[in-house]
């Protein structure tokens, strides 16, 4: 009996090696295909692979090598995973099935599953974000602006932020800085300076090879309304104003708390200027003065505004200052004089504060002074007062150009029992065995 050689299908298909790392590039070759075949040796058979099925759509064949064709969409891996067919995190193996076809007479075929065992890699963190923004101008440093969060399939990896760089259109240094997952200030933003910062941030996390991920962020500063907190009056409007003035009102510090005039200002157009400084720009400024009555005895204009510095942003701003309901016709010889006491309130665009100290000045053509200082009263302690030196007292007449005034007295009215006096006509003091009960001012 002849026997003839019946071509025989192939028993069994192996892929090696068929290790895939997630997140492999498209193109990535996962291994060969080896096929087993009972005529193999015989006739020295070759083998042709098709895909059969393959669910992911994943796979491709080049000749009998197993090919990646779909690279995961590592971005929407979290939220759309059907984009990351072969994300460890989601499945640990795919299956695929090969027809095998040989090309014996007849060609014989067989279909196989292959098993594509998928490994763990570092994913990267994805989805930098800052949940706030905004900070308000003249915030404190370590003012704390907004927290930072990332999203990384890679459960229980801890993430490190860094500032890489800040921008802005003035350039006067850092701002920023990073604690932990926080944005806070290193240093005070001017809104008149700097209304934008662009930053940008890295996150990076603790896995082998470490990944990052890289953003830029805009940080937005608020403006507030930078109401002044002081004020100085000049007496002539003609008169410069000086760097000690302006200082002073850099510093906060209003020394003067009366301003003595001659009675005959009371009638001049103007009696002197309000000087002040402010740190906002496009303000609509009006000045007002109450002195507690229905018609208030003084004026201000709207106050006039010119740039004094850039860094930071100071604006000098001076109201004239006049008297429209006068209260009294004086005489040149009257020297009781007469005292105005206004409170200033300063409104910006629509808001309105009020100056903490108002506005004292005093129309008069005799002035005292004690030890050299212009003075309203004095204060004696009740302890050890007898025969208490107060100062040195003079008068200068103010209508006369700050003329000396030769003799002075206290008011003729005043009897034995008065408790101060004047020795020499130039020292104030207490007179002698003259006790008081209690402390006092005259």
């Amino acid at each position: 009996m002849i026997q003839h050689d019946v071509n025989e299908a192939p028993v069994a298909l192996t892929l090696i090696p068929n290790i895939l790392p997630e997140n492999s590039p498209t193109g990535y070759v996962i291994g060969q295909l080896q096929t087993i075949d009972p005529d193999i040796y015989s006739v020295n058979q070759t083998f042709q692979y098709t895909i059969v099925t393959d669910l992911s759509h994943t796979f491709e064949l080049e000749n009998d090598k197993l090919i990646l064709k779909r690279e995961n969409s590592v971005e929407m891996c979290i939220t759309q995973p059907d984009l990351c067919p072969h994300d460890y995190e989601q499945t640990t193996s795919l299956l695929v099935r090969i027809l095998v076809e040989d090309n014996g007479v007849p060609r014989a075929s067989q279909k196989f599953w292959i098993q594509v065992k998928i490994t763990d890699a570092n994913d990267p963190p994805l989805n930098l974000q800052l949940d706030k923004n905004i900070v308000i101008e003249n915030s404190p440093i370590g003012t704390l602006i907004g927290s930072f969060s990332v999203e990384d399939q890679d459960l229980y990896q801890t993430h490190t932020y860094t500032l890489l760089n800040e921008n802005s259109f003035t350039s006067r240094g850092f701002f920023f800085t990073i604690e932990d997952n926080d944005l806070r200030l290193v240093r005070s933003p001017d809104y008149e300076q700097e209304q934008f910062f662009l930053i940008t941030v890295q996150a990076t996390d603790n896995g082998i090879p470490p990944k990052n991920i890289t953003s830029d962020f805009l940080i937005e500063i608020l403006d507030t309304d930078e109401i002044p907190d002081t004020y100085t009056f000049i007496s002539n409007i003609n008169d410069i104003i000086s760097n000690d003035t302006i200082n002073n009102l850099i510093n906060g510090i209003n020394p003067v708390r009366i301003t003595y005039l001659p009675q005959s200002a009371y009638f001049q157009l103007s009696i002197g200027r309000i000087i002040f400084l402010i740190e906002d720009r496009y303000r609509d400024l009006y000045l007002h003065g109450y002195d507690g009555t229905q018609l208030n005895e003084l004026n201000f204009s709207k106050p006039i505004c010119a740039s004094l510095t850039e860094s930071p942003y100071r604006l000098l701003c001076t109201s004239n200052v006049t008297v429209v309901n006068p209260r009294v016709v004086y005489d040149n010889n009257d020297h009781d004089g007469h005292l105005v006491v206004t409170l200033l309130t300063l409104t910006s665009n629509n808001k309105t504060m009020t100056f903490s100290k108002p506005l004292r000045i005093k129309f008069e053509n005799i002035t005292l002074t004690i030890n050299g200082q212009q003075k309203e009263s004095i204060y004696i302690p009740k302890d050890n007062s007898t025969s208490l030196i107060i100062g040195s007292i003079h008068a200068i007449d103010v209508a006369a150009a700050g003329r000396p005034v030769a003799n002075i007295i206290l008011n003729e009215n005043s009897s034995l029992t008065y408790p101060l006096e004047i020795v020499n006509s130039t020292i104030l003091k207490v007179r002698v065995f003259v006790l008081i009960n209690e402390s006092s001012t005259f």
